[in-house]
C-alpha cells in the first residue's frame, strides 16, 4: 500500500559545511552517465511548464523507482513512487537547487520533508513554491536526496535536520533523483 502526502517545504535553510556534506554523500557533485540525465518528457511553449521523468536510485546506483518534476513559474513539484524503506524508521527528502557544476555557494538546500515510514513502498509528493523563502528559478537543476535517520525515537531533530539522530556524522543517503535544469 502507498501513502500520500502532500507537504509544503519548509522555510528552513542550512548552513553551507551542511550542504556541502550532503552534496558529497548523494553523489550530486555530478550526474553518472549510467543514472542518465532527465530528459524533458513534455514542454508546453507559451505556459512556461516543463516536465522531466527521471529514477530514484541508491548511492550504488539500483533503481527503486521513479520521480516526476513538474516545473511551473510558480514553483515545482516533484512527484516520487518508491520502495524500500524501513518500516518505522524517521526520513528526511532534502531538494538541492542550483548547476551544482558551479562553486558550492550557487546550490541551495532545503529541507523538503520530514516523516517515519509506515510502508516499505511509499508515494510523496513534494511542493516548493517560487519566491525569497522558496525557489528562486524553477527551471534551475533540481536533486532530491532522502536520508535515512533510523529508528523514530520522537525526537524532533530526526525530521528536520541532516544528522538527526545520527549526530555526529550525517545520516545516510538511502536515495536520490536528479532533474538537469531544460
Amino acid at each position: 500500500m502507498y501513502r500520500r502526502s502532500k507537504m509544503n517545504a519548509m522555510k528552513k535553510s542550512i548552513p553551507i559545511a551542511m550542504v556541502i556534506g550532503l552534496v558529497m554523500l548523494t553523489g550530486c557533485a555530478t550526474i553518472p552517465p549510467e543514472t542518465g540525465e532527465a530528459q524533458a518528457e513534455e514542454v508546453e511553449v507559451g505556459t512556461n511548464t516543463a516536465n522531466s521523468s527521471t529514477p530514484v536510485t541508491t548511492p550504488d546506483g539500483d533503481e527503486v523507482g521513479e520521480s516526476i518534476l513538474e516545473r511551473a513559474t510558480d514553483g515545482i513539484t516533484m512527484k516520487f513512487d518508491f520502495c524500500c524503506v524501513l518500516l518505522g524508521n524517521a526520513y528526511t527528502a532534502w531538494w538541492l537547487i542550483g548547476d551544482v557544476e558551479l562553486p558550492m555557494s550557487s546550490v541551495k538546500s532545503m529541507l523538503a520533508t520530514g516523516f517515519v515510514a509506515d510502508s516499505e513502498a511509499l508515494d510523496l509528493e513534494l511542493t516548493l513554491g517560487a519566491g525569497p523563502d522558496g525557489i528562486s528559478d524553477p527551471y534551475d537543476g533540481i536533486r532530491i536526496a532522502l536520508l535515512d535517520h533510523g529508528p523514530d525515537t520522537g525526537d524532533s531533530l530526526q525530521l528536520t535536520i541532516p544528522n538527526g539522530g545520527c549526530w555526529p556524522v550525517m545520516c545516510p543517503v538511502v536515495f536520490r533523483t536528479s532533474h538537469a535544469a531544460p
